[in-house]
Formats: C-alpha cells, structure tokens, sequence
C-alpha cells in the first residue's frame, strides 16, 4: 500500500507520530479509527457508522463519497424493493436521514431473519 503509506506518512510530519499512529494501531486492534483499502488490498477496521468518506485523487483533491456499507444496503434495498429516498447532497444532513432509514431497513431485516 505505497499510496496509503505516504499519506499516512504525511500525516505524521503533520500531526506527529504518536497522534497518527496510535489511531492505525487502534484501527488493526479492531477499533474503526483507521481502515484503507489500496489495489484490492484492505488494512484495518471499518467504520459502519459513517455515512461519507474522503478519497484522494491524483492531483490530492479530496471528494466525499457514501460510505461502503451506504452502497452496499442500497443494492439491498433495491434487491427487496424497498423503497429509500436516495440523500440530496445539497440538503443538509439529509445524508444522516438515509443512512438512519438504511439502518432501520437493516435492523428490520435482521429481525425477520430470527
């Protein structure tokens, strides 16, 4: 993960090492403070409470993007034609509506699978 190094790297000469790397520590211990995924590769743990995370492109830009498990219970939604208002990013906090509405689909689910 050359990429994610750098960057973590950075970081480092940034904030300092300690602070950076006690959180990829805490991140491969089981906690959601770090997780990178690079070329297929996957590294630490992943945060399921989110609803956005940041990718950088080549040129260092950062865009927000749903979170992965935001993807992936909107393909399930879709599967069980359930219907769920997809966010409007231009309306704030409507991202946090979606994923509570994911959530209780998800909660809903589970609870029938018993």
């Amino acid at each position: 993960m050359p990429e994610m190094a750098a960057f973590v790297e950075s970081l480092c000469r940034e904030f300092g090492d300690d602070a950076i790397w006690k959180q990829v520590e805490k991140g491969f211990a089981g906690e959601s403070t770090f997780f990178a995924r690079e070329n297929g590769v996957l590294a630490g743990t992943r945060d399921t409470g989110s609803v956005a995370v940041a990718r950088w492109d080549e040129q260092g830009i950062a865009r927000l993007y749903p979170a992965s498990w935001i993807i992936e219970a909107r393909a399930l939604a879709n599967r069980r034609g359930i219907e769920i208002k997809p966010c409007n990013p231009d309306i704030w906090l409507d991202d946090e509506r979606e994923a509570e509405q994911l959530r209780d689909m998800i909660a809903s689910l589970k609870g029938r699978a018993k």
